[in-house]
């Protein structure tokens, strides 16, 4: 196979691979997809996975772009990029995140290294601080939960369970 072949092939699996890992989420994010699949403007915008429902990438804030590659990437770059393109292209505020799978070659094959995701150390620290708030917020709800009608109780517990609440 030429190499140009071998690497977007690389690269599309990459994608699929971490679609199915999102999509253990979904409770979360749901109904994840790469931007081929789902939107062909998001993917001209260098946008790799989105959801279904495109909105809801807003809300949770992430625009992801997928790399594979046996070098390391020039994340700054990539991450500036993404997030201009969020920006003025796209109208979104959503976070841009690179998601990596860096790999070696070993004889005739390429065997992945590492995985990572990465993401400039501010929009890090939005996250960490909306964890937070959910924390707080659902150690008021285990205070509170009594007075919930019975009816809803049921239907919070399980959310909460999918959280691991």
């Amino acid at each position: 196979m030429p190499k140009a072949n071998r690497n977007r092939s690389a690269g599309h699996t990459w994608e699929r691979d971490i679609v199915k890992l999102l999509n253990h989420f979904e409770f979360i994010l749901p109904e994840t997809g790469t931007a081929r699949e789902l939107s062909q403007y998001y993917d001209k915008n260098k946008v790799d996975i989105v959801t279904k429902v495109i909105q809801e990438m807003e809300e949770l804030g992430l625009a992801i772009q997928a790399k594979t590659k046996t070098t390391v990437v020039s994340y700054p770059k990539l991450l500036n990029e993404l997030n201009d393109r969020l920006e003025t292209k796209l109208k979104l505020k959503s976070i841009p995140v690179v998601f990596h799978k860096q790999t070696e070659k070993v004889g005739n094959r390429f065997m992945p290294r590492g995985k990572y995701a990465c993401l400039d150390l501010y929009n890090f620290l939005k996250i960490f601080l909306h964890m937070y708030c959910y924390k707080q917020g659902f150690k008021l709800l285990e205070t509170y939960f009594d007075s919930i009608p019975d009816e809803d109780k049921k239907s919070v517990q399980s959310k909460l369970q999918k959280l691991g609440l």
